[in-house]
């Protein structure tokens, strides 16, 4: 017989007042002498400092994969504070559109600067702040995205709690990209497709990590 215990997860944050926590799970590490790899969950701002903090382990890599798949979005704000880590200047990157006014939003730098390739991994399950930071990295030729379409969920809402257990969300701002690009059902689409099969996976054969490397190790000679 085999016993399961079940174990209460831990650093879970608190996004609003009635919500389950938030578990941001994000690790580091070389894949090979000169490429990294970089994977997160979700875009919150009380935690993105363990993803940048994993990123300053690996900024002296040449290429780094950052791995997307299955990252469910969050903060506009920790998006951006990411995506710091990627230019030298300000950059418009998007426009906010609503009934009444279209707002333009920058990327400013933070931090210490990225100066290596990038890859970035999306899949059916990037959606929101995952598919805008791939879509971004890819209008701005910084990063190569690898996979499969993201699903295109990508409308800014408001909250509103109708009772304990019941949260209300009203989409009330599109996504514009500077070349008219709107993101919204339409999704992201890899610059390289690569699907993963079931068969692979259960052989421990990740193809997408695969496809980045080689396609780093190529554009690093």
């Amino acid at each position: 017989m085999i016993k399961l215990v079940r174990t209460k997860r831990k650093h879970g944050v608190i996004l609003a007042e009635g919500l389950p926590p938030a578990f941001v799970k994000s690790e580091s590490f070389f894949l090979t002498d000169r490429i990294a790899y970089l994977g997160f969950n979700a875009f919150q701002p009380e935690n993105l400092e363990h993803v940048i903090t994993d990123l300053q382990k690996v900024d002296q890599a040449k290429g780094l994969i950052l791995d997307l798949r299955g990252n469910d979005g969050g903060s506009v704000e920790a998006m951006k504070l990411l995506l710091g880590r990627f230019v030298s200047e300000s950059v418009k990157y998007a426009t906010y559109i609503n009934r009444n006014e279209a707002n333009e939003d920058f990327i400013e730098p933070a931090g210490k600067k990225f100066n290596g390739e990038v890859v970035v991994l999306v899949d059916e399950m990037s959606i929101s702040g995952a598919e805008n930071t791939a879509a971004v990295l890819q209008q701005l030729n910084i990063a190569t995205i690898i996979g499969n379409n993201t699903p295109g969920q990508l409308l800014w809402g408001n909250g509103y709690f109708i009772n304990d257990s019941i949260l209300l969300a009203i989409p009330i701002y599109k996504i514009e990209y500077p070349d008219g690009f709107n993101p919204e059902n339409n999704g992201i689409k890899p610059d390289i497709e690569v699907k993963l099969s079931r068969y692979d996976l259960l052989n421990g054969k990740d193809t997408q990590i695969e496809r980045a490397i080689h396609h780093l190790t190529k554009i690093m000679q």
